[in-house]
C-alpha cells in the first residue's frame, strides 16, 4: 500500500485543525495564520497552551509535510468549549478554504445537533472534507456519524499509510491510536494515544489523495479510500485521550494521559538483566498484562542456568535464566531491560547500546528502566520508529505536568482512602510490599488503584508511574517545585477511575541516620510522594537491624508531617548485618524462628501490629490490618 502514497506530500492542500492551536517550538511545519475563537471572542492569538492541537497537528504533517495548516484555536486552558464556538470555527475554515477540516473532538449530547449538522453540510456544499475522532466506548459521537463526516475510531495499526475503512458503518474508519510518539508544548514529545491522534492520520491520507486527484467528489474519495484499505478491522484500542465539546475535560482517564509510561503493547517479554528491579517481575508474574517468555543475565553472577524463581528464594517459575540474549531474542515481542549502568562500568562498555541494537536487529519493542530520550541514543530511537517499533522508558516531562494539571484540579480530592508505603531505609522490599497488599486485595475483590514510584512499575500497570526512584532526577524531567502538584493531580485522576482503595509507595527512607551526610538526600522523594498523595494510613518496613529509637524517630515524622497513622510495621525475611570491615550491608535469611521473635519484640517495642510479607499467613495479615483500619 505504501507505494500508492510515496511521492506525495500533501504540497498546496489547506487544513483547518479546529483545536487548542498551535505550539510554535515545532519547526518545519508550513503554518498559515490561524485564530482563536475562545471564550467566544475572536482574535489571532492561536498559541497552544495545552498541547492537544500541537500533537494532531504533527501528526498529519508527518503524512503530509508539504501540506499547509490553519490552526483554529477553540480550546484555552481545558478541553471544553460550546456548540457556537465549534461552528463558528468550522465556518471560518470553510471560508478560507481549507480543503480538509480536523476535528479531534466530539460530543454524545444531541440537544444542538442541528446546527452542527448544518455547519457540516455548509462545508460539504464547498468540497470541504470534515475528519472527526470518536471515543471507542462503543458510542459514536458527533460530527464522526454524521453521513457526511468521515469518522475515525482508534486501533492498533503499525503501517504509515495503514487504516481500515468501511463506507457502510457510521464510524468508517479505524487509524492508529495505540501509543505514539507526538509532538506537544515547548518543542518536546510526548508518548501518547487515543481516537484524537487516529483522526489526523486520516486527515493526513486525505490531503496527499487530493493532491494527487485535484477536485476530486466525497463519493470519488471513498471509493479509493476502501479500494487501498486494510482487509481487516485491527484491534481497537482500549479507551481514548478524546476532546469533547460541551463536556468537561475530566472525562479523559489519566491512564490516557500516563500512556507514555505504560506499555501496552507489550505481550511477550524477554527481560535483561535479572537484577533486582526484574525479581518482581518474576515473583508476581500473574499481575503482569503480558508473558515472561525468556530470561537472560550476565555471566558471572553465578545465575546462568537457575530457574528465576528459585534464585529469589521463591516457587519454580520455570524460567531458566539464559547467558546469551541475543538467542532469547527469537522469541517474545518485547526486551525489557533494566538497570544497566552498574554492568557497563564494569564491561567497560556501553552495554544500553549493545542491548538496543540487538533488539533493533531482531525487530523487537524495547521498554527501558533507563533513560534512552537523549542525544546518545537518539539515533537509535530514530531507527525503531523508522521500523514502527516502540521503544520507550518511563518519564516525566513538562506534557505530562500540563496536562495532568489542567485536567485534574487538585482541590477536588474526593476521600478515597490512601495507604501509604514507605521504610526506613534503601532496599527493603518497599515494591514487593505494594505487590503483595494490591494482589492480596484484588483476591478479596476490592478494586485497587495504584501510583508508583518504581520505574517498572508501569510494567505492572499501575494507573501512574512517577519514576522518581533509582536515577529519578533523569526520568523526572520537571523541576522539584513541581513534583508536588503533579502527583496532587495524579491523585485525583486516579480517584476517578473509582477504586475502593489507592496504594502508593515510597522511596529509600524517611530521616537519614546521619543528618550531616549530605548524600542523605535521599530521604526527599519519600516525603515528596508523602506531600503529594497524602495517605490516611502508613506501612512502614523496617530493617531488622533497626535500633527502636530510630523505629519510633521515622513513626513521629510520618504521623506529624502527614495526615495518616502508622498502622502496621513490615519487614522481610532478610536481615542486614553490617560488615565493618569492608563497610557493606549483606542480606542474610531469618529463620522461622527469628521471624517471630521480631515481630513480637516490634509489637511489644511499638504497640503496632508487625508481620513479614514473604508468607501467605504475613500478606493476609497485611490486607486485614488495611481492611480493618479503614
Amino acid at each position: 500500500m505504501a507505494h500508492f502514497f510515496s511521492g506525495l506530500t500533501g504540497a498546496g492542500i489547506r487544513i483547518g485543525v479546529i483545536d487548542s492551536g498551535f505550539n510554535v517550538g515545532h519547526k518545519n511545519v508550513h503554518v498559515l495564520n490561524g485564530t482563536s475563537f475562545c471564550n467566544g471572542d475572536q482574535d489571532s492569538n492561536y498559541k497552544d497552551m495545552i498541547g492537544h492541537g500541537t500533537a494532531c497537528i504533527g501528526v498529519i504533517h508527518s503524512k503530509a509535510p508539504n501540506a499547509e495548516f490553519l490552526p483554529v484555536k477553540i480550546f484555552e486552558s481545558e478541553l471544553i468549549t460550546t456548540m457556537d464556538i465549534l461552528c463558528k470555527a468550522i465556518y471560518w475554515c470553510v471560508e478560507h478554504h481549507c480543503h480538509i477540516i480536523n476535528l479531534s473532538l466530539g460530543t454524545l449530547d444531541e440537544s444542538d445537533s442541528d446546527v452542527l449538522k448544518e455547519a457540516c453540510d455548509f462545508a460539504h456544499k464547498h468540497q470541504t472534507f470534515i475528519v472527526a475522532a470518536t471515543s471507542n466506548d462503543g458510542q459514536p459521537s458527533i460530527p464522526a456519524s454524521f453521513p457526511n463526516v468521515f469518522g475515525v475510531a482508534g486501533g492498533k495499526i503499525n503501517g504509515k499509510f495503514d487504516y481500515f475503512f468501511d463506507p457502510y458503518q457510521k464510524i468508517q474508519f479505524v487509524a492508529r491510536g495505540d501509543r505514539q510518539r507526538l509532538n506537544w508544548l515547548e518543542g518536546k514529545q510526548i508518548f501518547m494515544g487515543g481516537s484524537s491522534f487516529a483522526a489526523p492520520h486520516i486527515s493526513g491520507l486525505i490531503a496527499l489523495l487530493i493532491e494527487k486527484y485535484g477536485g476530486i467528489t466525497f463519493n470519488n474519495l471513498t471509493e479509493i479510500l476502501k479500494m487501498h484499505s486494510l482487509s481487516q478491522c485491527p484491534e481497537l484500542v482500549d479507551s481514548s485521550t478524546y476532546a469533547m465539546s460541551g463536556m468537561s475535560h475530566s472525562d479523559v482517564s489519566i491512564r490516557d494521559i500516563d500512556k507514555a509510561n505504560a506499555p501496552g503493547w507489550i505481550e511477550e517479554a524477554v527481560i535483561f538483566p535479572y537484577n533486582k528491579e526484574m525479581h518482581g517481575l518474576v515473583r508476581f508474574q500473574e499481575l503482569l498484562p503480558f508473558r515472561i517468555a525468556r530470561v537472560a543475565d550476565v555471566v558471572g553472577k553465578r545465575t546462568i542456568g537457575k530457574d528465576c524463581g528459585e534464585v529469589i528464594g521463591g516457587v519454580e517459575s520455570n524460567l531458566i535464566i539464559q547467558k546469551n540474549l541475543e538467542d532469547c531474542l527469537q522469541y517474545g515481542d518485547t526486551l525489557v531491560l533494566g538497570y544497566l549502568d552498574e554492568i557497563s562500568r564494569i564491561k567497560k562498555r556501553d552495554v544500553l547500546q549493545e542491548s538496543l541494537e540487538l533488539a533493533l536487529k531482531h525487530n523487537k519493542n524495547v521498554y527501558s528502566l533507563s533513560p534512552i530520550a537523549n542525544n546518545q541514543y537518539e539515533r537509535l530511537c530514530k531507527a525503531f520508529e523508522e521500523k514502527h517499533l516502540h521503544c520507550a522508558a518511563p518519564t516525566i516531562d513538562f506534557a505530562t505536568y500540563e496536562a495532568l494539571t489542567k485536567t485534574y484540579d487538585w482541590r477536588s480530592r474526593s476521600q478515597k482512602p490512601v495507604v501509604g508505603i514507605f521504610g526506613t531505609g534503601p532496599q527493603q522490599g518497599k515494591f514487593t510490599a505494594q505487590l503483595a497488599l494490591r494482589k492480596q486485595l484484588q483476591n478479596m475483590g476490592y478494586k485497587v488503584g495504584q501510583l508508583g514510584t518504581e520505574h517498572q512499575s508501569a510494567l505492572f500497570d499501575f494507573d501512574f508511574t512517577f519514576p522518581n526512584g533509582y536515577d529519578g532526577h533523569q526520568s523526572i524531567q520537571i523541576p522539584m517545585d513541581l513534583h508536588i502538584p503533579l502527583l496532587n493531580s495524579a491523585m485525583v485522576g486516579i480517584e476517578q477511575l473509582d477504586p475502593d482503595i489507592i496504594i502508593v509507595g515510597g522511596q529509600s527512607g524517611i530521616i537519614p541516620h546521619n543528618f550531616y551526610e549530605k548524600s542523605q538526600s535521599y530521604t526527599l522523594p519519600s516525603l515528596i510522594l508523602l506531600f503529594g498523595t497524602v495517605p490516611d494510613a502508613y506501612i512502614l518496613l523496617v530493617n531488622s537491624i533497626d535500633e527502636p529509637d530510630f523505629i519510633q524517630e521515622n513513626i513521629r515524622v510520618l504521623e506529624s508531617l502527614g495526615k495518616g497513622k502508622v498502622i502496621l510495621l513490615v519487614f522481610s525475611d532478610k536481615k542486614k548485618v553490617v560488615n565493618d570491615t569492608v563497610h557493606t550491608v549483606v542480606n542474610q535469611p531469618l529463620c522461622r524462628e527469628e521471624i517471630c521473635q521480631t515481630i513480637l519484640t516490634l509489637e511489644s517495642t511499638h504497640c503496632i501490629p508487625a508481620t513479614e510479607i514473604i508468607s501467605a499467613k504475613g500478606r493476609k495479615k497485611m490486607a486485614d490490618v488495611v481492611i480493618n483500619f479503614f
